[in-house]
């Protein structure tokens, strides 16, 4: 697996570029170092401007793609080989399949209807979550 050079932030020394999974600064070699942000472009800007550009039919198959390769990722996890490059990979692909979800959203003009859905079932998760609780403390 191929990593693109990072550009990251040692408060001390400044910025740097390392391809590596754990950075830290070539000067001080402290490991407290936060990534540092290239674009200047607010998200919305960002997501309209790449449906504008590519299409949104484009954009809908890249939501798949992307939905796929966070699978391949997490099917990769379960193998167990190399797990933190495959940690790495997982949060890389999670961050792809963000942005194109957000894309979507855009797309399809529905972020208050999945709001609407998100709540109604986290309300859900809670109500299964009480009653595994409840159901936990009368076996004892």
């Amino acid at each position: 697996m191929k990593y693109r050079a990072e550009i990251w932030n040692c408060g001390t020394h400044g910025n740097f570029k390392t391809k590596s999974l754990q950075p830290k600064c070539p000067v001080c070699k402290t490991k407290k170092v936060s990534y540092k942000r290239r674009h200047t472009k607010n998200k919305t800007e960002l997501y309209e401007e790449a449906i504008s550009k590519w299409g949104k039919e484009f954009q809908i198959l890249m939501v798949i793609e992307e939905m796929a390769e966070l699978t391949q990722a997490l099917i990769k996890y379960f193998r167990g080989k190399k797990p933190f490059e495959n940690s790495y990979n997982i949060a890389e692909e999670m961050a792809d399949v963000e942005i194109m979800l957000e894309q979507l959203k855009i797309i399809c003009g529905n972020a208050p209807l999945i709001e609407l859905q998100k709540e109604k079932k986290l309300k859900k998760l809670q109500k299964l979550l009480e009653e595994k609780n409840e159901s936990h403390k009368t076996q004892y």
